[in-house]
């Protein structure tokens, strides 16, 4: 619940969230234009308010790594012991991009 007035707050993927992860474990694409897609499902409800993008480099370690992989949208799309693990031969990335919209949107 959120009353009018309120704000709401979400973060969106960009297409190179988590670029080097996906490149070698089974994760889903980020498609162009989410933002654009959920502020047009939002829009009978909420007015957009701020929108600010977000980009940086983080360092992970194979253990955080597969965490960052098993956190998404991917870990519904895949049974448990499948596209969890590097594709052969391939090492996970000791460093990720995180690059995502943060945006606002105000309760009509």
């Amino acid at each position: 619940m959120l009353r009018p007035g309120g704000t709401l707050a979400v973060v969106v993927p960009r297409p190179e969230h988590l670029a080097e992860l996906r490149a070698v474990t089974a994760m889903l694409e980020v498609p162009e234009g989410k933002a654009a897609a959920l502020d047009a499902s939002l829009a009978p409800w909420f007015s957009p308010a701020s929108a600010r993008h977000v980009s940086y480099e983080l360092q992970v370690t194979p253990e955080r790594a597969l965490q960052l992989r098993g956190m998404g949208p991917s870990a519904h799309h895949l049974a448990a012991a499948e596209g969890f693990s590097p594709s052969e031969g391939a090492p996970l990335p000791a460093s990720v991009t995180v690059d995502v919209d943060v945006l606002a949107y105000t309760r009509r």
